[in-house]
């Protein structure tokens, strides 16, 4: 059974297509990542968060009430919903609770 309401597509909120963000990543991490040019790349502001089912759910019905706009993704092994914060950034959910 899946936790993502259906319609839902490969596309982040933002237009950009569902990926994994290393340096989101490793910026949470308090890594630095460079470019193949060994340059140092632009910070990105990205928050994943991992929650139990009953929270997962819950956050989609806050997002509804609130009417913010997110993106729910089944990644087969977890379901994932991405939406922005008020300064833009991309804050992502995710169960293993499937």
């Amino acid at each position: 059974m899946s936790l993502c309401p259906s319609g839902t597509s490969n596309v982040r909120p933002n237009g950009m297509p569902m990926s994994s963000d290393l340096n989101g990543c490793m910026k949470e991490c308090g890594m630095e990542s460079r470019s193949l040019l060994g340059t140092a790349m632009p910070p990105l502001h990205y928050f994943p968060r991992r929650a139990n089912r009953a929270n997962f759910l819950h956050a989609q019905d806050e997002l509804k009430q609130r009417a913010i706009p997110f993106d729910c993704q089944d990644h087969e092994i977890s379901h994932s919903i991405y939406f922005r914060d008020l300064d833009g950034h991309e804050i992502e959910i995710t169960t293993y609770e499937l």
